[in-house]
């Protein structure tokens, strides 16, 4: 089965290899929109609750070309955990992105001509996602390595972008590749393990 790993986080050796200004518009408000789509439909939350405290226009989310602010971001998803009572909420919805979700590159990443090429492509729409991780993709002893780092410190909000992260990423290979062999999967995480953790394994 899948190998999951949790590894005490080494807050002293944590390096923020960027400064993300929260206040500045730069992430696409569609997947927010995703988000609160997924939060009204599947969770029955109520949005108003959900908005609260972020100041957002509603016609930013429903503009193609418009954009949130990091912290509206973060509040949104604060608000989302509190009132769901669902601490695994970023896992469940990251299982809920099909291909279409990803755009353009999603129908790229079904074209590609093999599995490295359509990592990156994926991994390349997650970098227009989000500005609060690093994304690297690089071969190791023939093995397929994916290593994400925090840009801010995201602190309590870390597992549920990770989880987001993850579950998308592999619901969607699996989708342009087909069942993939679990054995030769392995996930490290920098964060103690969730109460939760075994949804990762029964609902990968």
């Amino acid at each position: 089965g899948l190998s999951m790993k949790y590894l005490q986080p080494n807050l002293e050796g944590n390096v923020i290899r960027g400064i993300v200004d929260i206040h500045k518009p730069c992430e696409p408000a569609s997947y927010t929109a995703a988000f609160l789509h997924f939060l009204e439909k599947e969770k029955g939350l109520n949005i108003e609750e959900v908005l609260q405290g972020t100041k957002l226009e509603s016609s930013v989310l429903t503009d193609p070309e418009g954009f949130v602010t990091p912290l509206q971001s973060n509040i949104i998803i604060t608000n989302a955990l509190r009132l769901s009572g669902e601490p695994d909420l970023g896992f469940q919805f990251g299982q809920r992105m099909k291909i279409s979700s990803h755009g353009f590159l999603g129908f790229a990443a079904m074209s590609a001509p093999n599995l490295q090429d359509a990592i990156q492509l994926m991994l390349k729409y997650f970098k227009t996602r989000t500005h609060a991780l690093e994304v690297y993709f690089y071969i190791e002893q023939d093995q397929a390595v994916i290593k994400i780092e925090e840009a801010v410190l995201l602190e309590d909000l870390l597992p549920f972008i990770i989880e987001t992260m993850f579950s998308s990423l592999y619901s969607t290979t699996n989708s342009v590749l087909g069942d993939i062999d679990e054995s030769q999967v392995e996930v490290r995480l920098s964060y103690p393990k969730p109460e939760y953790a075994e949804k990762y394994q029964s609902n990968l």
